[in-house]
């Protein structure tokens, strides 16, 4: 059974009024991510000194690589997140179905790289594991939402 698009009503009010929440709250992430990437982290893992470099001068390679691995994961979680939360806005417009919102393609539980949890992370300058770990954090609160979400329309269509 196809489900029908969403009807914005009263009981969708404070839905909506949610997701419009978590998506400024995901889209500050980014920006935050952004400027880190762009200004404080370049001394700290992609710029010429900082993050990564031995007394001697030379690059450990492998803290620099730990840093692109996680740089990586966080843009893969907050371009997925995103992606989501505004297929759920499209959904609640009627701009496309709630199953095309809930489809496989957005379902955020199944992306092994999303859901990694390294344990190298320790040795990382402070700001980079803080957005690491905030972007983790917003991820899994999300993809548990997704679950809700798709439970309660599941049990609707019954």
């Amino acid at each position: 059974m196809r489900m029908q698009p969403v009807n914005p009503g009263a009981s969708s009010v404070a839905a909506i009024s949610f997701f419009t929440g978590t998506y400024d709250e995901t889209l500050a992430l980014v920006r935050r991510a952004r400027d880190y990437l762009m200004y404080a982290g370049m001394g700290q893992g992609f710029g010429q000194q900082g993050f990564g470099q031995s007394t001697t001068g030379g690059q450990d390679a492998l803290p620099r690589l730990i840093l692109a691995r996680e740089t990586c994961r966080m843009t893969s979680r907050l371009t997925r997140t995103l992606a989501w939360i505004l297929a759920v806005r499209a959904a609640h417009c009627g701009e496309i179905t709630l199953d095309e919102a809930l489809g496989d393609e957005c379902d955020l539980s199944r992306d092994p790289t999303c859901n990694a949890r390294p344990d190298d992370l320790d040795n990382l300058p402070a700001g980079w594991q803080r957005l690491f770990d905030d972007s983790d954090k917003l991820y899994r609160r999300v993809s548990r939402l997704r679950e809700v979400v798709r439970r309660d329309a599941a049990q609707k269509q019954v």
